[in-house]
C-alpha cells in the first residue's frame, strides 16, 4: 500500500487516474480504491482532512472532460 506524506506529481497523478474509475453521481465523495484507500470529499468534511486539494491542482489530462466539469473548485482527501 502506498501512504502519500505529501502532494507530489505521482500522488496527483494517482488520484486524477481514479475519477474515470471511480467517480460516481455522488456529491459528498469519491472512493479511492486500490493500491490507495482513502476518500476525496467534494464538500469540506467533519474530519481533518489529510489534504486539501485544488481542482486546478489535478491532471486534467488524465480526467475524462465531462467529469473534470462537475468537480468543485476544492477537494478534500481523507485518508
Amino acid at each position: 500500500m502506498i501512504v502519500f506524506s505529501k502532494k507530489s506529481d505521482r500522488f496527483f497523478n494517482y488520484v486524477s487516474s481514479q475519477f474515470n474509475k471511480e467517480f460516481s453521481k455522488s456529491k459528498d465523495f469519491m472512493p479511492i480504491k486500490g493500491i490507495v484507500e482513502a476518500k476525496l470529499y467534494f464538500e469540506k468534511p467533519q474530519e481533518e482532512a489529510k489534504f486539501v486539494i485544488q481542482k486546478d491542482e489535478l491532471e486534467q489530462g488524465i480526467i475524462q472532460e465531462e467529469i473534470y466539469r462537475q468537480l468543485p473548485d476544492t477537494m478534500y482527501y481523507l485518508k
